[in-house]
């Protein structure tokens, strides 16, 4: 059974979105005569149930019209996200995949000591065009933003460069980076910031890196996933 709170009234909402304070508050906007929406309200019960750490609401837009209307909901369904108040995300349409990724990106990991020291995933602010890797075997991009056990490797040889683009301006802290605890871990990164043109090898042999770190044995890594960016 899912931990999903349904809101009756307009009035309900504010205190609910504010009650959660610092946990992510994800806001199903239905209608009863909606297709897409009754067929993915199932899923949304389930990320209740898999993700406790979040706050999930349905609101019904015919029942919470004033609410549906201060929100700017224009179609069904439409899942909003909150965070201390404040919306911090959206997207619409039935797309359960899509949906679980928000969910991810904005939740964190759950253990981070980085998010649990008050910093935040940027994973929401890279757009889904925002990732370039060159040296990838295949194409799993997508395992830069997504919390799951996909993972990045070279195909050549010991390199990649990954270059991420933000839709907004940051402050980056910290990079998390994970992988295999049989070793397969990266020995030396360097970074680059605000470049105008994307980097490229030869690149990375003539401009000084603004920050590199070195080992001689691979950084420790617990899980698979492959890269966190943390504001």
């Amino acid at each position: 059974m899912g931990r999903v709170q349904q809101i009756n009234q307009d009035s309900e909402f504010a205190p609910a979105i504010t009650g959660a304070g610092s946990k992510l508050v994800v806001v199903d906007f239905f209608a009863t005569w909606c297709g897409p929406c009754v067929r993915i309200a199932p899923f949304v019960d389930s990320l209740s149930t898999k993700y406790p750490n979040a706050v999930f609401l349905k609101v019904d837009v015919d029942k919470c019209k004033s609410v549906a209307q201060a929100c700017g909901i224009r179609a069904m369904p439409t899942f909003q996200f909150f965070k201390n108040g404040a919306k911090i995300d959206d997207m619409t349409g039935a797309d359960p995949a899509g949906l679980e990724r928000k969910v991810q990106a904005h939740i964190g990991s759950g253990g981070s000591s980085f998010e649990g020291a008050g910093h935040y995933s940027l994973a929401p602010v890279i757009p889904t065009n925002g990732v370039q890797i060159l040296n990838a075997l295949g194409s799993e991009y997508h395992a830069i933003l997504d919390d799951n056990e996909t993972a990045i490797e070279s195909d050549a040889d010991q390199q990649l460069i990954i270059s991420l683009r933000f839709n907004q301006g940051v402050n980056v802290h910290s990079l998390q980076f994970k992988a295999p605890a049989d070793g397969r871990a990266p020995k030396t990164i360097r970074l680059y910031a605000n470049r105008l043109a994307a980097l490229s090898f030869d690149d990375t042999d003539s401009a000084p890196p603004r920050r590199a770190k070195s080992s001689s044995s691979p950084f420790r890594s617990t899980s698979s996933r492959t890269l966190k960016t943390f504001g």
